[in-house]
């Protein structure tokens, strides 16, 4: 045998001794670590409780308030600490402040 295909002979039984020590070895066993995820921010949001077909009125039953995290709330939502009160200034960029504020249609045209 040539001293060529004594090395590669060699270098092939030791691959396969580590193949074989690697496949044989127990796993190492370790306790997971405990991470702590902080829950995001949320705000309570006025959401449809059920499918409202077009056209029905809504009732009261038809509602209710869900947490949403602040980071993806929309612009036009009605949030609980924004309660329709007589003491609080409605804001001008929601859609329903031009209604309040008595920019809607005459009725004197009528």
């Amino acid at each position: 045998m040539s001293p060529a295909r004594i090395i590669i002979l060699a270098v092939a039984v030791v691959a396969g001794l580590g193949a074989a020590l690697l496949i044989g070895r127990p796993p190492k066993v370790t306790t997971p670590s405990e991470t702590r995820y902080e829950p995001a921010p949320t705000v309570e949001v006025l959401v449809a409780a059920v499918d409202v077909p077009l056209g029905n009125k809504l009732a009261a039953s038809d509602l209710k308030w869900l947490a949403w995290p602040l980071a993806s709330l929309p612009p036009a939502v009605i949030r609980r600490q924004d309660l329709p009160g007589g003491e609080r200034v409605r804001r001008p960029d929601r859609p329903r402040a031009a209604l309040q504020l008595g920019a809607g249609p005459s009725r004197e045209a009528a």
